[in-house]
């Protein structure tokens, strides 16, 4: 029971300083990083990639995000939005790995 008390304690105490470490506005930069990113997506598999780089960026614990993987994420999010064929979309991906390997 003690245990629980704690560990209900401690929750109670860290959930502000992981919003501040998180960035109270990270939800706010995902939902721009969205609704940029999707309003004139043409490709489902683009729309994926450009989701799951916003989650990356700004949902999950991106203090632990290297520097590459942060580049890597934000050339996809700048880059697939207009593609129009799944060869071109593989072709993005290929250089956004090779340019965030800089």
């Amino acid at each position: 029971m003690k245990i629980s008390i704690n560990l209900f304690i401690f929750l109670i105490i860290t959930s502000p300083l992981r919003a501040q470490v998180m960035g109270v506005d990270g939800d706010d930069k995902y939902d721009t990083c969205v609704i940029k990113s999707q309003s004139e997506v043409k490709r489902i598999q683009a729309s994926k990639l450009m989701m799951t780089a916003c989650k990356k960026l700004y949902k999950d614990n991106n203090a632990f995000l290297s520097d590459r993987d942060k580049k890597y994420n934000s050339c996809l999010i700048q880059n697939l939005q207009k593609v129009e064929n799944s060869e071109a979309i593989k072709q993005i991906v290929s250089a956004c790995e090779r340019q965030s390997h800089l």
